[in-house]
C-alpha cells in the first residue's frame, strides 16, 4: 500500500459563474466574478457582478476550512433582485455558504448568498456554481 501527501487545498484565484434567483418565476441572474485569496484559514474576497445597467464590486472578509472544504464570506450588500437599475435600487445584505468541489478537470465553489435575518422575507436566496479560472494572468486582490 503506498500513500501520496496531497497538497493543501486552497480556494486562491478567481472564479466565474451565473447567480440565480431562488424564487418561482425569477429570471434575474447575476454575472459573477469572485476573486480569492487566502492566507492560513482567512480569506479576502472581492465579489464583482453584472447587475442589469452596472458592473458592481464589493470587498468580503471571510474563511476556508481545508478540512471540510466549507468557504464562508461576511456579511455584504447585493442590489435587490427586482431593482430597475443599480441608481435607484435598494441592496440586500448576504453572507455566502460555499462547498469547494475538487475533480480532475475543474474545480467549483458550489453554494449560496443566503439573506440576513432582517432580509429573509425580501430577499430570495440566490444559488450560484462558480468554476476556477485556469487564466493566471488575471489580478487578485490587494492586500
Amino acid at each position: 500500500m503506498s500513500f501520496q501527501k496531497l497538497s493543501s487545498q486552497t480556494v486562491n484565484g478567481n472564479w466565474y459563474g451565473v447567480g440565480k434567483v431562488q424564487l418561482q418565476g425569477s429570471h434575474n441572474d447575476y454575472m459573477s466574478e469572485l476573486i480569492l485569496q487566502q492566507k492560513n484559514k482567512e480569506v479576502k474576497a472581492i465579489f464583482n457582478y453584472y447587475f442589469k445597467d452596472s458592473l458592481l464590486s464589493d470587498t468580503i472578509k471571510g474563511n476556508f476550512d481545508a478540512a471540510t472544504r466549507k468557504l464562508s464570506l461576511q456579511k455584504f450588500p447585493i442590489v435587490y433582485y427586482l431593482s430597475d437599475n443599480t441608481r435607484n435600487s435598494v441592496d440586500c445584505y448576504m453572507t455566502g455558504k460555499f462547498l469547494l468541489r475538487i475533480s480532475k478537470t475543474e474545480s467549483v465553489l458550489s453554494g449560496s448568498l443566503i439573506p440576513e435575518e432582517a432580509f429573509k422575507y425580501s430577499c430570495p436566496v440566490i444559488t450560484i456554481n462558480l468554476k476556477k479560472s485556469d487564466n493566471t494572468d488575471l489580478v487578485n486582490p490587494k492586500e
